[in-house]
């Protein structure tokens, strides 16, 4: 589900993302350990990028996946992988 998402992300409308971006983050609280290593490159590159956005809302929604708990412990327990960004 996560690689489809990131399959057809919308590139250009700001507000496509942040409905994109909350759906990703609903999906990721039902996602297990194994299932988000699968996707933690792919996924994180995308997060990056709307974290760089120049729309603000598209760079606040990317951040408040970060202070999700659920998330917070899968990005804790994989941050090897995943920092830098």
């Amino acid at each position: 589900v996560i690689l489809g998402l990131l399959r057809i992300w919308p590139e250009i409308n700001s507000t496509k993302q942040v409905l994109f971006l909350h759906e990703l983050e609903e999906v990721l609280e039902l996602t297990q350990l194994a299932e988000f290593r699968a996707v933690v490159n792919p996924l994180f590159q995308r997060i990056a990028k709307c974290l760089r956005s120049q729309h603000f809302q598209v760079a606040e929604r990317a951040l408040v996946i970060w202070n999700n708990e659920y998330v917070f412990t899968l990005i804790s327990q994989n941050r090897a992988q995943i920092l830098p960004l």
